[in-house]
C-alpha cells in the first residue's frame, strides 16, 4: 500500500531533491535502519513503508526549521553552494541525524567525529499548500 500521510507528500521529494537531504537520510537508512532489520524483513514491502514512512516523518519538522535553510528556490542545491553560510552542510548532517535519531536538533554527538555544533533559531517556516502542486 502507498502511505497515507501527507508529510511523506510534503517530505519525500525535499529528500529526492536535496543532495545533503538524501545523502544523510540514506546513511542513517543503511547504517542504521537495514542493519537492525532481519534478512526476512528487508523483501517485506510493508514493513519498508512503515519504517520510510517513521523516519521521513522525522525529517518533516527539520525541513521547516530555518536554521537547515531550505526553501522552494534551493531545495536542489548542496549545502557547499552557500558560501555566506560556514558549514551549512554539517549543521543540516548534524540536524538531520539528531532528528532521525530521536534526539534534540541542537544535541551534539561527541561520538560523532563529523557532528557539528548547531544553534537553532527556534523558527519554523509556515507550511505552503503550493508545494502540493505538482503540475
Amino acid at each position: 500500500s502507498i502511505p497515507n500521510s501527507n508529510f511523506m507528500i510534503i517530505t519525500f521529494p525535499k529528500i529526492l531533491d536535496n543532495p545533503d537531504i538524501l545523502e544523510t537520510f540514506l546513511e542513517f537508512w543503511n547504517d542504521v535502519v537495514m542493519k537492525k532489520m532481519k534478512d526476512k524483513e528487508k523483501c517485506h514491502i510493508e514493513t519498508l513503508i512503515d519504517l520510510a514512512e517513521t523516519n521521513v516523518s522525522k525529517i518533516y519538522p527539520v525541513v521547516y526549521d530555518t536554521t537547515f535553510d531550505l526553501n522552494e528556490l534551493n531545495v536542489v542545491c548542496a549545502a557547499e553552494t552557500f558560501v555566506k553560510i560556514p558549514d551549512l552542510k554539517g549543521v543540516r548532517r548534524t540536524m538531520l541525524l539528531n532528528a532521525l535519531n530521536n534526539r534534540p536538533l541542537d544535541y551534539m554527538d561527541k561520538k560523532d567525529k563529523n557532528a557539528t555544533p548547531v544553534v537553532l533559531n527556534n523558527s519554523y517556516k509556515p507550511f505552503n499548500v503550493n508545494e502540493l502542486d505538482t503540475g
